[in-house]
């Protein structure tokens, strides 16, 4: 009996050793920056986001909407063939980035209608509504880049205290 308890514990030692990096620190191998399976599944939903955003009118979509005491900011864009994307609205309370901002905000650009002929006013409403955020805001930005590589940049600065 105890030699079948020992061989169970040297066992274990060696698989927990075996699944330990250098540092002493756990490894997942399903997390590894050099599993296939991993650097595909990163691709495939990079191609899959690129794809999505060419349903939409613009490439790159970046909002900072600043408030007295807190912001919102949504962007999606793509940088040198990668799709980044951020959304952090405290009223509304996504924070994320990355394939899962994306998630959250494609929807949502699907439905603002935005062009270049725009006012500035119409094109902050837009995303204002969209995002149901509120309008007592102190500054608003809109930057956007058309699929045509047309760039506008939409800015609405109200009084401060």
């Amino acid at each position: 009996m105890k030699k079948m308890i020992t061989m169970a514990l040297l066992f274990a030692a060696l698989v927990l050793a075996a699944c330990t990096n250098n540092n002493g620190e756990e490894e997942d191998p399903s997390n590894s920056n050099n599993n296939p399976e991993t650097q595909d599944a990163m691709t495939s939903t990079n191609s899959d986001m690129v794809e999505k955003l060419k349903e939409l009118e613009y490439q790159i979509f970046d909002s900072d909407v600043f408030y007295e005491e807190t912001e919102f900011e949504g962007e999606v864009k793509i940088h040198n063939g990668i799709v980044e994307a951020e959304y952090y609205d405290t009223f509304n309370e996504p924070d994320t980035r990355g394939t899962e901002a994306f998630i959250d905000l494609f929807p949502i650009l699907q439905k603002i209608e935005i062009n270049p002929e725009l006012s500035d006013e119409e094109a902050i409403e837009a995303v204002l509504k969209a995002f149901d955020i509120p309008d007592n805001f102190i500054k608003a930005e809109l930057e956007v880049t058309f699929k045509d590589g047309t760039e506008k940049e939409f800015t609405i600065n109200k009084n401060q205290m």
